[in-house]
């Protein structure tokens, strides 16, 4: 009867770390969309700077491979539990960002958030099975390079399909 109420930190850390990572990467999303609902109407002209302003291939590659080198980095210092900060801050600001521009673009909301969230729409499952891989097991630095080629390769495509489609249909 002990052993059936005794539950050891590591026995329960192996059992329920998949679960507890889903869990702060759903309340990573839902902080997003509250705090986007409890900000104000300044926030859409902030947002609205996005449609006007040109793309940087180093801005892009910043939000497609940052998240993933704050995860390497924590897989690399042996700290799994970083990675539940990580994902938590990644679903935060994708849910932000992305209730900015659906509300800052109409009607056409749908389609702009796809093309202006491409790179991280794409990549964020790809992320998450980073971080379920490795919620236990060790740095690999070829596995690393790998993630890292998938994130220049998406932000490639971003970069040169993509954005250029998409600043086709804002300017007309």
């Amino acid at each position: 009867m002990a052993r059936l109420f005794h539950l050891s930190f590591p026995e329960w850390w192996r059992k329920y770390r998949s679960v507890l990572l889903a869990l702060c990467y759903l309340a990573g999303l839902f902080f997003g969309v509250f705090v986007f609902r409890s900000a104000d109407e300044r926030l859409d002209l902030l947002m609205r700077g996005a449609f006007s302003g040109t793309v940087s291939i180093v801005g892009l590659l910043c939000v497609t491979i940052l998240p993933f080198l704050f995860s390497a980095f924590a897989v690399f210092l042996s700290r799994p539990v970083l990675l539940f900060l990580v994902s938590f801050v990644q679903a935060f600001a994708f849910s932000f960002v992305s209730l900015g521009i659906l509300r800052c673009s109409g009607s056409a909301g749908w389609l702009t958030r796809w093309l202006l969230c491409f790179s991280g729409s794409v990549f964020a499952p790809v992320l998450y099975l980073y971080w379920q891989r490795h919620l236990t097991r060790p740095f690999s630095g070829l596995e690393a390079a790998g993630m890292l080629s998938v994130c220049l390769l998406i932000g490639s495509i971003d970069y040169c399909l993509i954005s250029p489609f998409l600043a086709r249909l804002i300017n007309g």
